[in-house]
């Protein structure tokens, strides 16, 4: 899990008209039951690791305060939504998993926050957390199945205390405290040989995280057997959790961005690609794959491509049986955007959110209200960005271009958005206001 740093904020303020859509309000949360929940459930997780025969207590104390932290910061900010809609459905489809497969666990459930990191993990306790961007990513219940059962596999599979007493086990090997004495004494190259230890104790920790995960996925398709009827769905599933941020879900060209950049009383200026190499600009159509993929947004991991294999040749007897194109998933993705879109509002990520927006709207299913809403929430991003650029604070709300890790097309949405001074961002935000 990444590490979230959350501001506390009173998000549901924003004011908004009454035709527009309304998010989900987090007000009436009962944060002090949400918190003793999740202790409670820690607490008896913590005393299973208490009982292994090899102990580290230094390492129990860390993850015990670590856990802490996160349950406070999952409980006490304006981060878990309970929406009885979206959190009824995705634990109906828990439901239905532990139904087909006899599982009576009481500790299982699940939990939808407004992280906007494409992604889902199991806390270890029962607890199975899905972030919000990943049900936008996703494109029907099959993926959603796919990626809940691999969570549930970890669990069943004790995934976390075995990785713990692995842990343990290394951290008081004899090996281990030998060479880390050795390294202390030594007087030179120190932080050269502290390094190479590191990369020879993680590399066997990865190892045995690859190992984890093609067991999950080897057992997800067993639990998910009798409900996933398109074995393609997985492979899908596995590569939109596997993209990086922000979440890449259409082409976006310099025409599209020329067209939101541009106000009635401001043009487009070209001066604002100043410092973009457009030799490496190579947008080509296509890049968008079968399965709704941007191809930039990938990452080439190894593990993710062994998965994948592994993936299609546990599935390639299974035929594709036939299954409705609409589903429970389908009737709550209007929903699921919107909120994804509110979710980088009350976490300041400004500049993602007008990027996400500059996608969604080209969705053909958008209606009015929803475009209303879009725009409403990119008179409010650019206003917020305004403000920040005043006060010299544009780069705390605003991703810095990466050639290595972000796609072509977002690299080139920030260099134009990183050009704008507070008048231009305002006449933005004034545009999309008066629409």
């Amino acid at each position: 899990m990444r590490k979230i740093y959350f501001v506390f904020l009173f998000c549901i303020s924003v004011s908004l008209q009454a035709q527009i859509y309304q998010p989900i309000d987090t007000i009436l949360i009962d944060k002090q039951a949400l918190f003793q929940h999740f202790s409670q459930k820690s607490e008896k997780l913590e005393d299973k690791l208490k009982s292994f025969p090899v102990k580290n207590r230094k390492l129990i104390r860390d993850f015990s305060k670590n856990r802490k932290e996160v349950i406070a910061e999952l409980t006490q900010d304006n981060y878990l939504i309970t929406d009885d809609e979206l959190v009824v459905y995705l634990n109906s489809l828990l439901d239905n998993i532990k139904e087909q497969n006899n599982i009576s666990d009481p500790n299982l459930e699940i939990f939808l926050t407004r992280d906007t990191d494409p992604n889902a993990y199991s806390l270890g306790d029962g607890s199975l957390v899905f972030n919000l961007s990943l049900l936008n990513r996703l494109e029907n219940e099959e993926e959603l199945y796919s990626i809940m059962g691999h969570e549930v596999a970890h669990y069943l599979l004790d995934h976390l205390e075995v990785e713990f007493e692995h842990k343990m086990r290394v951290t008081t090997s004899k090996e281990y405290k030998k060479e880390t004495k050795k390294i202390r004494r030594s007087r030179f190259n120190r932080f050269s040989k502290q390094i190479e230890n590191f990369k020879e104790h993680q590399y066997g920790n990865s190892s045995e995280r690859r190992k984890r995960e093609l067991e999950a996925d080897s057992l997800s398709i067993v639990l998910t057997e009798k409900i996933i009827k398109n074995p393609n769905n997985r492979v899908s599933a596995l590569q939109k959790v596997d993209s990086i941020l922000p979440s890449e879900i259409v082409r976006i060209d310099l025409n599209k961005l020329k067209t939101h950049f541009s106000t009635s009383t401001i043009p487009f200026n070209d001066e604002w690609t100043s410092g973009y190499d457009f030799s490496k600009y190579h947008y080509q159509d296509g890049k968008v794959d079968i399965f709704g993929v941007h191809k930039d947004s990938l990452r080439s991991h190894p593990e993710t491509k062994e998965r994948i294999a592994k993936i299609k040749e546990a599935t390639k007897n299974m035929q594709v049986k036939p299954h409705a194109e609409q589903d429970g998933f389908t009737a709550l993705k209007e929903k699921i955007r919107l909120e994804d879109v509110y979710a980088h509002y009350c976490l300041e990520e400004y500049g993602q959110g007008i990027y996400l927006i500059l996608q969604l709207q080209s969705f053909p299913e958008v209606n009015q209200k929803e475009q209303a809403f879009y725009n409403h929430m990119l008179s409010l991003f650019n206003k917020k960005l305004h403000i920040a650029r005043q006060k010299f604070q544009f780069k705390k709300y605003v991703d810095e271009p990466d050639e290595r890790n972000l796609s072509e097309e977002y690299n080139l949405f920030l260099t134009i958005l990183d050009n704008l001074n507070p008048s231009e961002l305002l006449a933005l935000s004034n545009k999309y206001q008066n629409l």
